[in-house]
């Protein structure tokens, strides 16, 4: 039995600390951004603090949906969506 973990779990750690990182990178940018268009501090918050509240919710909902999806299935599915929502950031304004 070897010490080191599968590559593939290997590989979404890699690419989940990678999607992690950027969406991090990106939030003050994108806030200055919508700052600068005019946008009310007050609805950047409310925008940034929904994605804290879509988290909580669907991470219930993700634990429910492995008792029916393979764990490897629901991470894939999981890191394309949040790649096309990275890709939908890039077109705001």
């Amino acid at each position: 039995m070897s010490c080191f973990p599968e590559p593939l779990i290997c590989w979404i750690f890699l690419v989940a600390l990678g999607q992690n990182i950027a969406f991090g990178v990106t939030t003050p940018i994108l806030s200055l951004q919508f700052l600068e268009d005019g946008i009310p501090a007050v609805s950047i918050g409310v925008v940034f603090a929904t994605y804290a509240v879509a988290i909580i919710v669907w991470s219930n909902i993700a634990s429910y949906l492995l008792t029916f999806i393979s764990g490897k299935r629901m991470i894939a599915a999981g890191m394309m969506l949040m790649g096309v929502v990275f890709v939908l950031y890039s077109f705001i304004g």
